[in-house]
């Protein structure tokens, strides 16, 4: 581990359904602060779990951080059939785009890129956020899809809904509900 490197102290990693944010590399094994699924926010649970290396070489690594330091995360706003697709697009491109965080990665995206492209075959043509728009039974959604530090993902996610609760609240997007 320690020559070929497939992550490094703070790499954010998953490898047999253990998912942390290493913290200590041993000769015998590694050490991760556990993280609670995705659905969940990825929340630290305080729990440091001990993985022997060997699993390094029998078992599947995704490292989130070795390219580059972001992932792609997406969010799904459900808005009636009848609403202004135009309008709700653009009040929710006006909320992502005004994130502080979300603003500044595009710059260091294209930095990161360049370097990672030397090691690895990784393209991007569009680093600014995007909203894909599907008809899904009896209401229209709206996929927001940006990019964000991992470990940053659930407070932009918090910060995201807060704005676009506040704006339905303010009648400038029509959110779906059930009847």
């Amino acid at each position: 581990i320690r020559i070929s490197k497939p992550f490094v102290v703070e790499d954010r990693i998953e490898i047999d359904d253990i998912k942390g944010d290493v913290v200590l590399i041993n000769a015998m094994s590694f050490k991760v602060l556990e993280l609670s699924d995705r659905l969940n926010g990825e929340q630290s649970s305080g729990i440091i779990v001990n993985v022997p290396n060997s699993m390094v070489f029998s078992k599947t690594l995704k490292n989130y951080t070795t390219a580059f330091k972001y992932i792609w995360s997406e969010m799904i706003v459900k808005i009636p059939f009848t609403a202004d697709i135009d309008l709700s697009k653009k009040a929710l491109y006006k909320i992502v785009n005004q994130n502080e965080i979300i603003k500044s990665i595009p710059k260091k995206m294209d930095k990161a890129i360049d370097e990672a492209s030397g090691s690895y075959r990784i393209y991007y043509n569009n680093l600014k956020p995007i909203i894909y728009t599907e008809y899904v039974e009896d209401h229209i959604e709206l996929t927001i899809r940006f990019l964000v530090h991992p470990k940053k993902e659930r407070s932009v996610l918090n910060n995201l809904w807060i704005k676009i609760i506040k704006e339905a609240q303010n009648g400038n997007i029509s959110l779906y509900t059930k009847d």
